[in-house]
């Protein structure tokens, strides 16, 4: 097995795009600009090998390898990389398996390692661009109070408005007063996203506030029945804003488009995991690491 990696380019974008809209990815890890803004603090490379793409990971020395896609038998493949992977000094590991690719591995007899952490969150579009019933009044309390309180304006993204994204953001990582390396991995990867917004095609929106962007979220299709959200950034001192650009992001852009909402994951982190499961997901994507036994 002779593997070529490279290191991922926005050039790339048209070899990605060609393995991820001929399949349901489910999981939101495969989208070309998740791994493309993420690609240096993640150190992501990958090849294509016998009309398929493998993908390289090493985040915080932590070298695995994503699932691969495009490839008939599937067994074979995950085999033949782990067989690579001890050949060529890197950990015989592979994340993110989704529970269709992991059925399959069931009796290979590789270690199967639930990971709970990274399953993604699904919900309805329609139940977030309605927010309707008892269980959301919490949720309809805020944005009524943040329409009362503000005068907004929601509208699509636009790339005048980067700048003040990219301070928005910024302010937030400030607001956290932490020397947390994944917040600032985390704003090194929404740089890049704004940066090359119109390459990637993302969906983008924010909310105007006395002509001040203070909140912004941005998206795009994961597969043909769902849309995948990946970041959502407001100025949390204003009650009700990130209430509201949920309900107004999903309602104006994305609800009669698609049927799902993937929100992707709470890595582990309580309050993520609190805010996420108050929206009520009606399914998990859950996602397994396998290795040798």
């Amino acid at each position: 097995m002779d593997l070529k990696f490279k290191k991922i380019s926005i050039e790339d974008k048209s070899i990605f795009d060609k393995y991820f809209s001929s399949k349901e990815m489910q999981i939101s890890e495969y989208t070309f600009t998740n791994l493309f803004i993420w690609r240096n603090t993640r150190q992501i490379e990958f090849c294509e090998y016998n009309g398929g793409l493998i993908i390289l990971a090493n985040y915080n020395n932590d070298k695995y390898f994503l699932p691969p896609i495009g490839f008939t038998d599937y067994k074979k493949i995950i085999f033949d990389l782990m067989e690579y992977a001890k050949k060529n000094n890197i950990p015989p590991v592979i994340k993110r398996l989704c529970e269709v690719k992991t059925n399959l591995l069931k009796d290979s007899g590789l270690d199967i390692i639930e990971d709970r952490d990274n399953f993604d969150y699904v919900y309805l579009s329609n139940d977030l661009a309605h927010l309707g019933g008892r269980k959301y009044s919490p949720k309809r309390n805020f944005i009524t109070n943040f329409f009362s309180e503000y005068e907004f304006k929601f509208q699509k993204y636009e790339a005048k408005f980067a700048e003040q994204c990219l301070i928005l953001a910024e302010d937030w990582i400030n607001k956290k007063e932490t020397e947390d390396k994944s917040l600032h991995n985390e704003l090194l990867a929404i740089k890049e996203l704004i940066n090359n917004q119109h390459i990637l095609n993302t969906d983008g929106c924010i909310i105007l506030v006395d002509n001040k962007v203070e909140a912004f979220c941005f998206g795009e299709r994961l597969d043909s029945k769902t849309y995948v959200v990946h970041f959502e950034k407001a100025n949390s001192d204003l009650k009700g804003i990130y209430q509201t650009i949920n309900k107004l992001h999903i309602e104006k852009i994305v609800d009669g488009k698609f049927k799902y909402v993937n929100r992707e994951q709470d890595l582990g982190i309580a309050g993520i995991r609190k805010a996420k499961e108050s929206y009520f997901p009606t399914k998990m994507i859950k996602k397994y690491n396998i290795a040798l036994a």
